[in-house]
C-alpha cells in the first residue's frame, strides 16, 4: 500500500469512529434527520391524496404527526364538521357545525399550542386497516365519479400535561374529488387549482360515543354565531394529589367534546 493510499485509509478510519459513537449513543443520525415542530416525531412523508381512502389516510397521518401545516390542505372551502347527535355527557349537539376555520384553528391549538389548554404531548389515531369508499349517501351527491363517502371506527389517544383524553366508537366523511371541490382562497393563492388526481374532506359526522363520567358541563352551540360558547368541566383524565401523571384514567369522550376543549375563544 502506497503511503498516499495508505494516508486516505487511516484518515477516513479516524473519521468514521466519532461517527460511530455518535450513532451509537443516540445522539444523532444522519439517516435520520430531526423533523420541524408542526411534524413532531414524523419521519414518514404524508400518503398522497390522490383517491378517496387516501385522503383519510392523510387526515390520520396529521392526526398522528401533529402536523398543522398538511391539515390545512385536507379540507374544502365549505367544509363542516357536525358533532355527534349527543355529547359524551348526554347533551344534544344536534345540528351543531363547525366551518373549516373552526377546525383548524382549533387543531392548531391541540397540535401545536397557543389555546387556553396546553397542546398534546402525544397523539394516537387509529381508523381501519381498510377503508371502503361508499357512494354518498346525501341528496346531490350520489355521482360516484366526484363524490365518496367512507366510515371508520375510531380509536384516539391523546395525552397533555394536564389531561388524557380517549374517543371511541366511529367517523364518517363525505370526500370530493378536486375538479368538483370548494378549494379555499388560501389554498388557490398557494397554487391549488382543481384536479382530479386530488380529493379533499367536504364533510365530517361524529359518531363517537364517551363515556360520559365526570363531566359536569357540556359545550353548546350558540346558533347565532360561528363557534362553542364556553369550556367544558372536566374532572377525569386528570392525576389526583399522589398520582402520577402517567397512572391517571383517560376520559372516555367524543370527538366533539375533544373539539369543545380546544376551540379557540373570541
Amino acid at each position: 500500500m502506497t503511503d498516499p493510499v495508505r494516508h486516505a485509509f487511516r484518515r477516513a478510519a479516524a473519521l468514521s469512529l466519532p461517527l460511530a459513537a455518535l450513532l451509537l449513543a443516540g445522539c444523532f443520525n444522519p439517516f435520520n434527520p430531526l423533523v420541524a415542530k408542526d411534524r413532531a416525531g414524523a419521519s414518514d412523508p404524508p400518503p398522497n391524496p390522490s383517491r378517496p381512502d387516501q385522503i383519510i389516510r392523510l387526515f390520520e397521518w396529521c392526526w398522528d404527526h401533529r402536523s398543522i401545516t398538511d391539515y390545512e390542505e385536507v379540507f374544502t372551502d365549505d367544509f363542516l364538521f357536525a358533532f355527534a347527535s349527543t355529547d359524551s355527557a348526554g347533551r344534544s349537539f344536534q345540528g351543531a357545525v363547525l366551518t373549516r376555520t373552526d377546525e383548524i384553528e382549533t387543531a392548531r391549538h391541540l397540535f401545536v399550542g397557543g389555546g387556553t389548554s396546553p397542546p398534546a404531548n402525544s397523539i394516537s389515531l387509529q381508523l381501519d386497516q381498510n377503508l371502503f369508499a361508499l357512494q354518498d349517501t346525501r341528496p346531490g351527491k350520489k355521482d360516484t365519479t366526484y363524490h365518496r363517502e367512507i366510515i371508520t371506527s375510531v380509536v384516539l389517544r391523546i395525552e397533555t400535561d394536564e389531561e388524557s383524553f380517549q374517543v371511541t366508537g366511529d367517523a364518517r366523511f363525505f370526500v370530493v374529488r378536486g375538479d368538483s371541490a370548494l378549494i379555499p382562497q388560501d389554498m388557490v393563492d398557494r397554487g391549488f387549482r382543481p384536479d382530479k388526481d386530488r380529493w379533499y374532506i367536504e364533510r365530517w359526522e361524529d359518531e363517537t360515543q364517551g363515556s360520559g363520567g365526570g363531566i359536569a358541563n357540556a359545550v353548546v352551540r350558540d346558533r347565532g354565531r360561528s363557534g362553542l360558547s364556553a369550556r367544558p368541566s372536566v374532572t377525569e383524565g386528570k392525576p389526583v394529589e399522589g398520582q402520577s401523571r402517567s397512572q391517571a384514567a383517560p376520559l372516555g369522550v367524543t370527538w366533539g367534546f375533544v373539539k369543545s376543549v380546544f376551540y379557540p375563544r373570541r
